[in-house]
């Protein structure tokens, strides 16, 4: 879904970049975990155990979008003496999820410093430079990270965001390309894709790809409002609202809606002459 400061930001630098920026910072916060109790604090069998129960509620916590609760968890674990690689790492994602992005980068480079040959600390490099607007920068963390042997999916996805937000369509859609070629039913490179293709104009080619990601059962909210964007980009706004409806309110649909009436405008306006 697209907040109230995006729409407003997509609005004032629409040609600079900004649609671009708004596809992919979507997403659904997840709803933060509490245990009702300390299962940590309560075991009597040694720092080891501990530092392994901490790790797996850690782990809970940041997939159930409790990131103040993992970051404390995995802190524990590396008082308690677990893997500080996995802690470290842990630490780095929770900390890029929420925001924290000069405490990930510290977490991250930990990492490097452990294990400068391991890929997973480039790949979190590489997001949290996205998440600063370096996507340059971010495309070179990613091709390390492919060379150390990073999963290729997931390192060619981050090299796809990276070329699309410096607006290399072309050159991102053959790196979604080649990211399905081994992996054709990775469903975040399929939707990358397919945003990549409406950000280029192709609208059809965009549509094929997204409509089956959110027809079928596995379709997650984000499946959706990515299709109902492009849907309201290409101007089938009736479609569109049926679509956005199955996740949003109808005033926060009234409000999307009206955003992609002027981004739709705006794409096709001519550019402003410089004044002499």
């Amino acid at each position: 879904m697209i907040e109230a400061s995006q729409r407003g930001a997509l609005g004032r630098r629409f040609r600079g970049g900004a649609l671009v920026a708004v596809l992919w910072s979507m997403g659904v916060a997840g709803c933060a975990v509490a245990p009702a109790t300390d299962p940590v604090a309560t075991l009597g069998n040694g720092g080891v155990d501990k530092a392994k129960v901490s790790q797996q509620l850690a782990e809970a916590a940041r997939q159930g979008g409790d990131y103040a609760g993992a970051i404390e968890l995995y802190r524990r674990m590396l008082a308690a003496g677990g893997d500080p690689l996995t802690a470290h790492l842990g630490l780095g994602d929770v900390m890029l999820a929420s925001g924290a992005l000069d405490d990930a980068e510290k977490e991250y480079q930990a990492a490097v410093v452990i294990a400068p040959s391991r890929p997973e600390a480039q790949l979190g490099m590489g997001r949290l430079l996205m998440a600063r607007h370096r996507p340059a920068e971010a495309l070179a963390a990613f091709d390390m990270a492919l060379r150390n042997g990073a999963p290729r999916a997931v390192a060619l996805n981050g090299k796809g965001l990276a070329l699309d937000l410096q607006n290399h369509h072309a050159e991102a859609q053959n790196i979604y390309r080649e990211g399905l070629a081994d992996a054709p039913q990775d469903r975040v490179l399929r939707s990358n894709y397919g945003l990549s293709l409406a950000l280029s104009g192709d609208y059809k080619g965009a549509l094929a790809l997204l409509m089956p990601l959110a027809q079928d059962a596995a379709a997650s909210v984000r499946n959706r409002q990515n299709l109902a964007l492009v849907l309201g980009l290409n101007g089938d706004t009736a479609a569109a609202r049926s679509v956005a409806l199955h996740d949003l309110s109808p005033e926060m649909v009234d409000a999307n809606m009206q955003f992609y009436e002027a981004a739709r405008m705006a794409s096709v306006a001519p550019a402003a002459t410089p004044a002499p």
